[in-house]
């Protein structure tokens, strides 16, 4: 089971950074950012679920792939999503984090993280995207930091934010030089 879980969050992993490297200036290209994105948060729920305590994030991770659906949908019709429906995202990330029961330091940390992945698929281009993607990262690792969760720092988050601060170099600052 063990190495199902890598397994599938590997995958997770992989479909983050992919959704990081595509440029996004056009409607098919974000379009498939929200996908992987998707794609990300599904198998990052499934890697969850092998550890007992891992609701939260199976919780977090599901909601994240509601949100991407219903964001696609919106984008494939052209329509800016509503303010009701970014207002239930963020009310439902709040109750997730503060169900969790952490340190307030960390549920604080934690509840922000989540905040800033609503605004980076609420986004309407790539450089949104990646601008709040980084953001959450950052969150993310300092929220490993804190709760000593080194090994999802050196694995995941920092080759996220790295992979992510390349992009926003190669697509968004070098493009205006």
């Amino acid at each position: 089971m063990l190495v199902l879980k890598y397994i599938v969050s590997g995958i997770g992993f992989f479909s983050s950074i992919g959704a990081t490297l595509i440029k996004g200036n056009t409607k098919k290209q974000f379009a498939l950012m929200i996908i992987l994105t998707f794609f990300s948060n599904f198998f990052t729920a499934l890697g969850y679920i092998f550890n007992p305590e891992g609701l939260n994030g199976v919780a977090s991770c599901a909601l994240g792939c509601i949100i991407c659906l219903v964001n696609l949908f919106f984008r494939s019709k052209e329509l800016p999503i509503p303010k009701i429906v970014l207002a239930i995202y963020y009310i439902g990330f709040f109750v997730i984090n503060i169900i969790n029961r952490s340190t307030l330091v960390l549920t604080t940390i934690a509840i922000l993280a989540t905040f800033t992945f609503v605004a980076n698929l609420s986004q309407k281009g790539g450089k949104g995207f990646r601008i709040w993607k980084l953001a959450n990262n950052l969150l993310w690792g300092l929220y490993d930091i804190i709760s000593g969760s080194y090994n999802q720092l050196i694995v995941l988050h920092i080759p996220i934010a790295s992979v992510t601060l390349y992009s926003i170099y190669q697509f968004d600052i070098r493009k205006s030089k």
